[in-house]
């Protein structure tokens, strides 16, 4: 949590991060995104692509691609810093050394634990990890509606290709349908040029409420300040394998 770069103060970060890892190990989420633009405030278009990836060189293949088909199309690379609940055939990817190789495993007691043992028993495990996020921005919802199908595609052919892509979509209720999508519910916190945001599988805006502001009572001098209308819950897609993970994970 050190070397993490964002507008949130290391108090904010403490006391969310806290409530991600509980929410995760007790599958109430499977995963939280906290992406920094490092040239100022995040975009705000109303329809944002965000697709998930750990490979610089894939992401860059993707967007080159993405750029051919619609000139329209604006892109911000971020950094990621995520926890989610790890699966064990990750274990089994050619690359899992170079797509770990900072990360940080943690039990369902959330204790920290090292590579041999993860090795040894991976179910039921959670990581901390340093990643990317692509995100696109600047279409209108038929055409995001195109590059979504079409985002599947290209990640599955790409350099490196995730056993569990994860492309997620937040459009406000625009979007009617896509193929190949579902939808769910998109909830984040946003400060300047940070965001932390995850997609709900069953919980609501007043369970995680309910969940940080207790956890606010017993950190000591706590001054993190979330109402209601700070967490920002709006509509999203995600693609069928990432509700797959989702579903195998809650």
């Amino acid at each position: 949590m050190k070397n993490i770069k964002c507008d949130f103060s290391r108090e904010d970060l403490e006391i969310i991060i806290t409530a991600a890892l509980d929410l995760i190990s007790k599958k109430e989420l499977t995963a939280i995104n906290l992406i920094h633009s490092k040239k100022g405030d995040l975009p705000t278009n109303k329809i944002i692509i965000h697709h998930l990836q750990s490979s610089l060189k894939h992401l860059k293949h993707i967007q080159l691609e993405v750029k051919k088909r619609y000139q329209d199309a604006n892109f911000l690379l971020a950094p990621r810093f995520t926890f989610y609940k790890f699966e064990p055939e990750y274990l089994n990817k050619p690359n899992f050394q170079e797509d770990y190789k900072g990360a940080k495993f943690f039990n369902s007691k959330l204790e920290l634990i090292d590579i041999n043992t993860l090795h040894k028993n991976p179910e039921g495990k959670i990581v901390a990890n340093e990643e990317l996020d692509l995100l696109i921005f600047g279409l209108n919802a038929q055409a995001t509606a195109n590059l979504a199908e079409l985002l599947v595609a290209l990640e599955n052919k790409g350099p490196s290709p995730w056993l569990d892509p994860a492309i997620i979509i937040k459009d406000k209720g625009i979007i009617q349908s896509i193929y190949g999508y579902v939808r769910k519910d998109y909830a984040s916190l946003v400060k300047k040029g940070s965001e932390f945001y995850s997609v709900l599988p069953k919980r609501g805006r007043k369970a995680i409420l309910r969940h940080i502001n207790d956890l606010c009572w017993n950190i000591k001098g706590s001054k993190l300040k979330i109402k209601e209308d700070s967490l920002l819950i709006s509509k999203a897609f995600i693609n069928s394998e990432l509700n797959e993970y989702i579903k195998r994970n809650i």
